[in-house]
């Protein structure tokens, strides 16, 4: 081992046997997500984010952890695609083809990532653009005993290709 320069390999041997108390109970920190009339929330004891739904449209409301006094505010935009050429798809412009949903993240045992082993909750919304024709699958995972939120975003082009020169995600 090289306990000058370690390699990820020697960090992950060094720290193995490291245990924080109370940061593998996910039972204390269950990931839950709740509808609010149009207020949309996922949470866990280490990590709430919001959103409104109305109007046909989603937008971020804020993200909160216990530790923080106050609510980090964010800009409305759940993603913005820049088109080449500069045309940019934001997320608060475009209409929802569904109602957005809350569905279970199952964990998967055999997972070689951590993450991977861990059950939690995730918030989906389908949005299209009329003028391209591109349909934009935005989701966001909370997973229990987690104190971050991973977003993913999935684009399909309309009849014809969809040029994205940049994708931002707040």
């Amino acid at each position: 081992m090289n306990f000058t320069h370690p390699s990820r390999r020697d960090l992950g041997r060094m720290l193995g046997g490291l245990v924080i108390p109370g940061a593998l109970d996910a039972q204390s920190t269950r990931t839950e997500s709740k509808t609010d009339g149009g207020k949309l929330t996922l949470s866990n004891t280490r990590l709430a984010a919001t959103w409104s739904a109305a109007g046909n449209r989603l937008t971020w409301t804020a993200v909160s952890s216990p530790k923080t006094a106050k609510p980090l505010a964010l800009p409305p935009d759940l993603f913005a695609l820049t088109l080449e050429g500069g045309r940019v798809l934001r997320s608060s412009e475009l209409a929802m083809a569904a109602a957005p949903s809350f569905a279970a993240v199952s964990a998967d045992p055999k997972s070689i990532r951590q993450a991977g082993k861990r059950n939690g909750r995730a918030l989906s919304a389908t949005f299209r653009d009329e003028a391209s024709g591109a349909t934009i699958r935005w989701r966001a995972v909370l997973l229990d005993g987690s104190a971050y939120l991973r977003q993913e975003v999935g684009i399909t082009a309309g009849a014809k290709d969809l040029p994205v020169s940049q994708i931002a995600l707040w």
